[in-house]
């Protein structure tokens, strides 16, 4: 489970995680911390695996009754479909290798408003990354990306019109991970969680409240 930040001690050794992935992660892909902000991202440490940070990414992003595509790769982390079941979500799973791929998330789109996420991992072909993210881009949905391996510059996530890149802390274990969302979309998963163990929400409200501004001024 998450760990939520409540005493100062707490919140004193949150403030060290924070600054360890803003200048381990984020210094080589030239981007001081303190410029961070002005990405429009936002980024959230979890005290937890990929796996509970891809949870709470599911609960808050996809409200009641939407539905998501899972674009599988050859690395693809199958347990996105037990936890999207567990979760109560429909789902779709299509091949990166299906040829008719973008036509079939586009007839999606605009068939139905309530198909609101991509799901896919960050292996797939960054030609296809970027022409899905245009679509999602062009119909106001999400595209979250689970990093198999390293992390996705965010001039890179920029490009490919990413919201949320999900990977695992690697300079510390497994055991933790980080969440790198878009401002925006942050602000409209209030509300939507299906629990409050895993509210997407709250933890960056909660992460907010416990930087340190000199720091990771990102109160924006």
């Amino acid at each position: 489970m998450g760990t939520l930040i409540n005493t100062q001690a707490d919140k004193q050794s949150c403030n060290i995680k924070f600054c360890s992935i803003y200048n381990s992660i984020l210094a080589h892909q030239n981007i001081h911390p303190e410029q961070f902000y002005l990405t429009g991202y936002e980024g959230i440490f979890v005290d937890a695996d990929r796996i509970f940070l891809t949870e709470c990414v599911l609960s808050s992003v996809v409200p009641f009754e939407s539905n998501i595509i899972i674009i599988e790769t050859a690395n693809t982390d199958m347990r996105v479909t037990e936890l999207c079941s567990a979760l109560d979500i429909q789902f779709e799973v299509v091949s990166a290798a299906n040829p008719n791929l973008l036509p079939f998330i586009e007839s999606r789109f605009s068939a139905d408003t309530r198909c609101c996420q991509i799901f896919t991992s960050s292996d797939i072909d960054k030609h296809l990354m970027a022409s899905v993210g245009n679509l999602c881009k062009r119909y106001r949905r999400n595209m979250v990306v689970d990093c198999i391996s390293g992390v996705i510059p965010v001039s890179d996530m920029q490009k490919l019109n990413i919201d949320y890149l999900i990977a695992n802390d690697g300079i510390k274990n497994a055991e933790s991970s980080f969440l790198i969302a878009r401002r925006s979309k942050l602000v409209q998963t209030e509300g939507i969680a299906r629990s409050s163990r895993n509210d997407l929400y709250t933890f960056w409200q909660n992460a907010v409240t416990t930087r340190n501004p000199s720091l990771d001024p990102m109160w924006a």
